[in-house]
């Protein structure tokens, strides 16, 4: 019965009171890895999973954005406490949005191009894949058999890499990136692009750019798109970008809407490898969360533009706490008791 009213604390069921004396809000809640540090520092991890059970809450971790983060911490005891403390914390989220993510553009090339796959998306493929991904959480519980991610790791720094390119590129062009796209070589796709918003332009851009280098090196047998391996690729990079900048949904594609707001935002900030990372793996939780938890300033107000921009769209609340709080769960469950009311 829990499960049917944390799925539906918007459809009408009733709140419930719990030992802390105040209403069960049944809510989803996302922490970036600055949260796990804290909790990690001020050793809160039994009291912040008695605080979820107790309240009813889920905190979903994400493997591809807080494991890997853990994972690139160098001390070993430090890493293996930090993994642990996520662990004990939160749940694995299921499925992961980086696969999510694609799922949006999968599932929006078939509406519009179905004849750009062999047949149908195999879902099948999409089962196998997932099932893996679900066993690497299980692994975690021993730090001496971590799951090898290495593979993980070399991909997400690609991504990391790519974006810290295309966004130095964009600021050496006139009025420090203000011209942020050339014309494009095809007239109606240049039509679309002048006929947007900056934002809408820019996140299809976006969407564009960085989907197209992942599937040529991701779209094969036993790599991270495995998946999708019915799509006829490549296609020819002007009905590429028609696609995405002239014909699809917003509304069908919430995380890429996300991701590529988030870079657009990032360019008055100084260019990071962490920007990348906020955007592409923390970022996403904005869609199908309650609360994002943060103690990082710049992000939690990146996030508030993302939201603006996507005004109408069900997303996620910002909570920025202290990274100095003496207590990790004093500053959580203060935060976000006073953002439910």
């Amino acid at each position: 019965m829990r499960t049917r009213r944390s799925r539906a604390r918007t459809q009408g069921y009733p709140a419930r009171q719990n030992s802390y004396g105040t209403v069960n809000s049944l809510l989803k809640l996302y922490f970036d890895s600055f949260v796990y540090n804290l909790i990690q520092k001020r050793g809160e991890a039994a009291q912040v999973r008695q605080w979820r059970k107790t309240r009813g809450h889920k905190i979903g971790a994400s493997i591809n954005a807080n494991i890997m983060e853990a994972l690139r911490i160098t001390d070993l005891s430090e890493r293996n406490a930090r993994i642990e403390t996520i662990r004990r914390v939160a749940s694995p989220i299921h499925p992961p949005y980086d696969y999510l993510h694609y799922r949006e553009i999968a599932d929006e090339i078939w509406r519009l191009r179905p004849s750009w796959f062999r047949q149908l998306p195999d879902r099948r493929k999409a089962t196998l894949f997932l099932r893996r991904q679900k066993r690497d959480w299980l692994k975690l519980r021993d730090p001496s058999q971590l799951p090898d991610l290495s593979a993980q790791l070399q991909r997400i720094q690609a991504l990391v890499g790519r974006d810290m390119q295309r966004q130095k590129q964009h600021r050496q062009r006139p009025n420090a990136g203000a011209d942020w796209l050339p014309e494009h070589s095809e007239p109606t796709v240049q039509a679309c692009i002048e006929a947007r918003t900056r934002a809408d332009a820019f996140w299809r851009y976006v969407t564009a750019e960085e989907s197209r280098p992942a599937l040529d090196q991701e779209l094969r047998q036993h790599r991270h798109l495995e998946w999708m391996t019915d799509l006829r690729w490549p296609q020819p990079l002007a009905d590429w970008h028609r696609l995405w900048l002239c014909e699809a949904d917003a509304t069908r594609l919430p995380i890429c809407r996300i991701v590529g707001l988030g870079e657009l935002y990032q360019r008055d900030r100084q260019v990071t490898p962490g920007n990348a990372a906020d955007r592409l793996g923390h970022a996403a939780h904005l869609s199908g969360f309650d609360y994002i938890v943060t103690t990082d300033g710049p992000f939690a107000e990146i996030l508030e533009e993302i939201r603006a921009e996507m005004f109408g769209t069900p997303l996620a609340r910002i909570v920025l706490i202290d990274s100095e709080a003496p207590s990790a769960l004093a500053a959580i469950d203060g935060a976000i008791d006073t953002g439910d009311r």
